[in-house]
């Protein structure tokens, strides 16, 4: 009987060994799985930030959805104050004016696309020169600035890359560009380029 016991108690503790081993196998492979993705989409965004500040669209356009390509003005993406370009609009003549949305008094924002980029992607909402020096993946470096970061909720699957340009002494002057990607055909695509400032 006790020799039984030993031979199940040793069976027992191989299989209990082999799966450790095993789920820490698979912890590690779910580990550089997670920074292989992340080290892709940084580098990835790190290309379309310098594509986007140089109005690169054909760059641009490379990496983008086929659904087309989302702009909005705060961080609640999926609502109404949005604009979606196709890749056609993207890429088409940049003196053409497009309604980007509203500011935060309401009025339309009418602007080409290099002025949109230029105005309110790398500058202030008090017309300071950006400095997006802290990177996250799928965080941001602020909680909310008056309006909720939508992208976890109404798009679980996707992915994002933040930058965030810490705020200077007047304090109400940070702001956050996420470049988002949706999963289509195995390879990671940019879905939208959502700006995050404090609104109160």
């Amino acid at each position: 009987m006790r020799k039984w016991l030993m031979v199940l108690s040793t069976i027992v503790l191989t299989v209990l060994m082999f799966t450790a081993c095993s789920s820490d196998s698979t912890n590690v492979s779910k580990e550089e799985t997670t920074i292989e993705k992340k080290e892709v989409l940084v580098e990835k965004s790190d290309s379309l930030l310098s594509s986007l500040e140089s109005h690169d669209w054909v760059e641009i356009s490379k990496e983008m959805h086929p659904e087309g390509l989302v702009f909005t003005l705060f961080a609640d993406l999926g609502n109404s104050n949005e604009v979606l370009l196709s890749k056609e609009e993207l890429i088409a003549d940049s003196d053409k004016e497009i309604v980007w949305g509203k500011d935060l008094a309401d009025r339309e924002i009418v602007a080409t696309k290099e002025e949109f980029v230029d105005t309110y992607l790398f500058q202030t909402i008090f017309g300071e020169d950006v400095n997006y020096s802290e990177v996250n993946l799928n965080e941001s470096s602020v909680h909310s600035g008056g309006v909720i970061n939508t992208i976890p909720t109404k798009f679980p699957e996707a992915q994002y890359v933040e930058y965030f340009s810490p705020a200077s002494d007047k304090e109400l002057d940070w702001q956050a560009l996420r470049f988002v990607y949706q999963e289509h055909e195995e390879e990671w695509l940019l879905y939208a380029i959502v700006r995050d400032v404090h609104n109160p």
